[in-house]
């Protein structure tokens, strides 16, 4: 497998097919419905760029990195890829869409899922990224495993289910905890306070986050039945920001339930 096709312009893409282009794996076009940016990351891994899907060039690998609510439409459209590379692969990368929505295409499939939250201006290391593999077959399984490892050191064969609860698993983990922490900013900046002074406390919990059984570590008035405390912060949140409050009482209401 040299010869890779990515299918995607954002941020996935983007980030794709720098890397794959830094291996030994030769990014051959780029496809993409708006022009402009379709040429600007053909012309940063030296590929072709393609805004039309008939005229998509043989390969070894097809990669749909889309937005997930275009997943499906656009396999659609790739309906006679078989014809092209019938001896090819073709994966998307979403954390959520079955690999199944590729398996009327003709040729092998599977999923591509890098674990990191993504951004084209912002360079990466996958050498330091999860990659799970989801694979049609056991060949192709092994063929994505092998691919996967020339950019990553930590790769793992992930069913449409598993690689569901594990997307699920990450966003808790980053989007939530990043919500959290922009209340926090927020409430700080609101009442001058130098948010910078909650960063011993950030740091601490993110060390603790490595700990096996973090259930066990959870502290705070609500992991304590503080009724007390958990009302004043009610009451002060109540005359500050409603938002905010409705937050914190659900996941007081949350963690004590779990307590």
């Amino acid at each position: 497998m040299k010869r890779i096709v990515i299918l995607g312009t954002g941020n996935v893409a983007t980030r794709l097919a720098i890397a794959f282009h830094k291996t030994a794996y030769e990014v051959v076009q780029i496809y993409g419905r708006t022009p402009a940016s379709t040429r600007k990351l053909a012309k940063q891994v030296d590929a072709k760029a393609c805004t039309q899907l008939e005229k998509l060039e043989p390969a070894d690998l097809y990669v749909i990195a889309v937005k997930d609510d275009a997943i499906e439409s656009l396999a659609k459209e790739l309906s006679l890829i078989h014809t092209l590379a019938p001896k090819g692969i073709i994966v998307h990368t979403s954390g959520t869409v079955s690999s199944q929505v590729l398996r009327k295409l003709g040729i092998a499939y599977g999923v591509l899922y890098p674990l990191q939250s993504l951004k084209k201006q912002v360079a990466i290391d996958f050498f330091h990224v999860p990659f799970g593999v989801t694979g049609d077959t056991i060949k192709t399984r092994k063929a994505l495993h092998e691919l996967a490892r020339n950019l990553s050191k930590q790769t793992f064969i992930i069913s449409d289910e598993q690689r569901m609860a594990l997307h699920i698993a990450a966003i808790f983990a980053n989007n939530f905890t990043h919500y959290m922490l922009v209340q926090a900013q927020q409430l700080c900046k609101e009442h001058k306070l130098d948010w910078r002074l909650l960063f011993p406390l950030i740091e601490h919990t993110f060390k603790q986050a490595k700990q096996a059984d973090l259930a066990q570590l959870q502290t705070g008035p609500a992991s304590r039945n503080d009724k007390k405390t958990l009302k004043a912060h009610d009451t002060f949140l109540k005359k500050q920001n409603k938002s905010q409050e409705k937050v914190y009482r659900l996941m007081s209401e949350m963690i004590g339930v779990k307590n």
